[in-house]
C-alpha cells in the first residue's frame, strides 16, 4: 500500500519541486476530506477546493489572450491530460470506494497542485510549472503578478 507521504514524495518529483510545506502538497492531493496517516498520526486535512480556486485564478492571471488560450489550456479535459500525462493518478488520493481518477478529479488537482506550489514558493517556482507540467503554448506569457495589481 502506497502511504501518503510516498504519494507527496512521488508528486514532488512529477513536478520537479520540493515542498517546503509538504502538507499544502498532501492537501492538493486530497479528494476524500478524510482524516489521513501522516508521519504517525491521523490528520485532518482539507479537500483540494481551495488551492484548485487559486491555482486557476493564477493560471489565468498569467494568460494573456484569455479566450483562446483559456479554451486550449484550461479546461478540464486538457488539464486532465496534463495531469494523466505525467502520472498524477497514481498520487491523487480519492474517496472511498472510488477507483478511477475522473477528468474533472483531475484537473481539480493539478490546479490544487499549481496553487499548492504557488503558496508554498511562491511566483517564481510557479514559473517553472508550465514547462514541466507540458503547458507551453504561445498564450502564456511570463507575467509578474505585482504588475496585475501596481501598474
Amino acid at each position: 500500500m502506497t502511504t501518503c507521504e510516498d504519494k507527496v514524495a512521488r508528486c514532488e518529483a512529477l513536478l520537479h519541486h520540493e515542498f517546503q510545506d509538504k502538507l499544502l502538497c498532501l492537501e492538493a492531493l486530497q479528494r476524500s476530506g478524510h482524516r489521513l496517516p501522516w508521519n504517525g498520526s491521523l490528520l485532518k486535512v482539507r479537500k483540494n477546493e481551495e488551492l484548485a480556486i487559486l491555482g486557476d485564478a493564477i493560471m489565468k492571471a498569467h494568460l494573456c489572450e484569455w479566450d483562446v488560450a483559456t479554451k486550449a489550456l484550461i479546461t478540464d479535459k486538457a488539464l486532465s491530460e496534463v495531469g494523466a500525462g505525467i502520472g498524477l493518478e497514481s498520487c491523487i488520493i480519492l474517496n472511498d470506494g472510488t477507483v478511477k481518477v475522473f477528468e474533472k478529479a483531475m484537473a481539480s488537482t493539478v490546479e490544487a497542485l499549481i496553487g499548492a506550489v504557488f503558496c508554498d514558493a511562491g511566483e517564481t517556482a510557479f514559473k517553472k510549472l508550465p514547462e514541466t507540467l507540458g503547458l507551453d503554448h504561445e498564450y502564456l506569457q511570463p507575467v509578474s503578478l505585482a504588475s496585475l495589481f501596481f501598474p
